[in-house]
């Protein structure tokens, strides 16, 4: 299993961090990519990007309150988030909007086209404050897995909610 974390720095570092150590420590930190976490300094991130998206078996979208206001912020720099849905879309790798806090899907118009088909895509919540345990593991029963990967991961997870 290799979970791809796609997200915008201005609208949602903070709960991908958090996202990306759980999720590492659950399945394995070769197991879940994000830029900052997952690139070596001097290499090309596109190029690391691309390679990591086409490897991964779901990309999981992370859709704040700002998302998708930043879209178009620059019209001399591509817009990596874009790049990296189409990427997913176009590879047929499984796309899952996880919406944080209160934040509601984007409606199709608001989206560039090439990636208009994630607004009709269903999504997961994720709350980053006391829900964050139970919506971290319906997010995990979520993903693509084998059977006995996931039946690893719910019993690693009742362990440390035991703790």
């Amino acid at each position: 299993m290799r979970v791809f974390i796609s997200y915008r720095r201005g609208d949602a570092v903070a709960l991908a961090g958090r996202l990306y150590d759980r999720l590492a420590s659950h399945i394995g930190v070769d197991s879940v990519f994000m830029d900052q976490e997952s690139i070596p300094v001097g290499q090309d991130f596109r190029e690391a990007i691309s390679s990591a998206i086409t490897q991964s078996d779901v990309l999981l979208v992370l859709i704040g309150p700002k998302w998708a206001e930043l879209f178009g912020r620059s019209s001399t720099s591509p817009d990596l988030v874009v790049d990296e849905i189409t990427t997913a879309l176009k590879h047929d790798i499984p796309v899952i909007p996880v919406l944080l806090g209160d934040t509601s899907m984007p409606q199709p118009s608001a989206l560039p086209p090439p990636i208009r088909e994630l607004a009709m895509r269903q999504a997961l919540k994720l709350e980053p404050g006391e829900r964050f345990g139970s919506d971290f593991e319906r997010l995990l029963q979520a993903l693509p897995a084998t059977e006995g990967l996931k039946t690893s991961l719910i019993q690693r997870i009742h362990k440390w909610f035991r703790r």
